[in-house]
């Protein structure tokens, strides 16, 4: 059996990007009316993240506010001074001044890609992550796909909300247009998060939860779209791997289709899952999808400590 200490302060952040609309109106509902999130046994603050970007409904201001929560943004010490890490510094003397500097982080976000609802944490070892997200995962009415993904290794790990606290995972309900608030997806959104405070409610309280088995998928790859020496895109995502998030590539599947008509296709020998599949907001890092290893995980029943 697992054990984790319990839980004083919860973060919950919406608007980390500006045009991920559904996070922005989940957390301007419960900023005006918290009963549905206010619970005795923990402190729970919600934050607008970016509320420049939510102001202009674009993404970021001048850079990506979730690839900015570093300890020397954290602390002061980067020189640098454009917005968004005058705002992760902003957010992070707001937690300390008020001592609630988070156990658990959980920051609402949505994909344009067909993601279903995402739950992104580091690695298999956030078992209270991981129990917290089978229990909402089974509570859920407005249902969907539910996966996990991982992202573990150094190489492809980035700077995020999610590293500032002990517990922390990234809520990311897709497949949503940027700038475009979807009722069933914000439904999805909503009662994500008050499940999720039910549970960590429950947890504080002493109640154990059991053992369980679940899939991961953990990154394996960072994928580009073909360019030519110009670094002009030369090709397109292939229509038979579009929409098809989570879904096993093999040696030979299509990946991408050529402006003139030629496919290119998936050459290793190992069986891969895409994620993110063409996410708008990814162009502008060169990114036309993870490639993914699936695993099962056996997670231990887990108590407070």
């Amino acid at each position: 059996m697992a054990t984790a200490k319990r839980v004083q302060n919860v973060l919950l952040l919406g608007g980390t990007h500006g045009n991920e609309m559904s996070g922005v109106y989940v957390a301007k509902q419960f900023l005006k009316n918290p009963a549905q999130i206010t619970k005795d046994s923990f402190k729970t603050t919600v934050l607008m993240g970016n509320p420049m970007a939510v102001e202009k409904c674009t993404r970021y201001i001048d850079v990506d506010l979730n690839r900015q929560f570093t300890k020397e943004n954290l602390n002061g010490t980067n020189p640098k001074t454009n917005y968004e890490v005058k705002r992760v510094r902003e957010m992070w003397e707001t937690l300390s001044t008020h001592s609630t500097n988070p156990d658990v982080v959980l920051d609402m976000h949505n994909t344009t890609a067909n993601m279903g609802n995402c739950f992104i944490i580091k690695n298999q070892n956030q078992i209270f992550d991981l129990h917290l997200i089978n229990y909402v995962v089974k509570k859920a009415t407005f249902s969907a796909p539910a996966h996990i993904l991982c992202i573990s290794s150094p190489n492809h790990a980035y700077s995020c909300s999610r590293d500032i606290a002990p517990n922390g995972l990234a809520l990311e309900l897709g497949p949503q247009p940027q700038g475009v608030l979807l009722a069933e997806i914000y439904q999805r959104m909503q009662e994500l998060v008050i499940n999720s405070m039910i549970f960590i409610e429950d947890f504080n309280s002493g109640v154990i939860s059991d053992s369980f088995q679940t899939d991961a998928y953990n990154i394996t790859d960072k994928v580009d779209f073909p360019r030519d020496a110009d670094g002009n895109i030369t090709a397109m995502i292939h229509p038979r791997l579009q929409d098809r998030d989570w879904e096993a590539v093999n040696k030979g599947d299509p990946l991408f289709l050529t402006f003139d008509g030629k496919t290119i296709t998936y050459d290793k020998q190992e069986t891969r899952y895409p994620v993110f599949i063409n996410e708008a907001s990814y162009y502008e890092k060169n990114l036309a999808f993870w490639l993914t290893r699936k695993e099962t995980l056996n997670i231990p029943s887990l108590k407070m400590e």
